[in-house]
C-alpha cells in the first residue's frame, strides 16, 4: 500500500494551502486507512469532531462507490487533500468507467417511498455532508470527484 505523502504547498490568498495525498488499491480492506487519512487532514485543516466525520463519511461512501460500480481489480484510487485557508477539498480520482452523476443525484430527494428507485442515497448523503460535490469524468487523470467543506458557518 502507498504511503500518504505532502505534495507541496502553494500559496494562494493571505495563507500557503498544503496539500497532501494517498493513492489506495481499489479494495475495500483499504478503507480503514482511508478512515484515517480522512480524519487526518480534516483535524489538520481545523475542523471540529463532527465536521470531521461528516468528511470521513463523505469521502468512504465516494470510494465505495467507485470499488463497487467503478474500478476493477488491480486498479487503485487517488485522494488529494487541499487544506486552503477556509476549505477542504479533496479530490477522488478514479481509473473506473464513468456513470452519469447528475441523474444519479436526482434518484433520491431524501423521501423514502415503496417506488423508490435503487440507488442515489449514497451521493444524497454526500451532497448534505459537504457544501459542494463536483464530478468531471474522463480527465486526464481519470474520473474527478471533488467535495469540498467550508470552515465559514462551523
Amino acid at each position: 500500500m502507498k504511503q500518504v505523502k505532502k505534495l507541496n504547498t502553494r500559496k494562494s490568498g493571505p495563507k500557503a494551502s498544503r496539500q497532501f495525498g494517498l493513492e489506495l488499491p481499489a479494495e475495500v480492506e483499504a478503507l480503514p486507512v482511508l478512515a484515517a487519512f480522512a480524519q487526518t487532514v480534516a483535524r489538520e485543516a481545523g475542523f471540529p469532531e463532527r465536521s470531521r466525520n461528516h468528511i470521513q463519511l463523505a469521502l468512504e461512501e465516494i470510494t465505495m462507490n467507485i470499488l463497487r460500480h467503478g474500478s476493477g481489480q488491480g486498479s487503485f484510487v487517488k485522494i488529494r487533500a487541499t487544506l486552503g485557508d477556509g476549505d477542504l477539498r479533496l479530490e477522488v480520482l478514479d481509473t473506473g468507467r464513468p456513470f452519469g452523476f447528475e441523474q444519479a443525484m436526482e434518484l433520491y430527494n431524501g423521501i423514502a417511498s415503496p417506488d423508490q428507485e435503487i440507488g442515489g442515497i449514497g451521493l444524497y448523503l454526500v451532497k448534505n455532508l459537504m457544501d459542494e460535490v463536483h464530478y468531471q469524468p474522463g480527465t486526464p487523470e481519470g474520473n474527478r470527484m471533488t467535495l469540498i467543506k467550508n470552515k465559514e458557518g462551523m
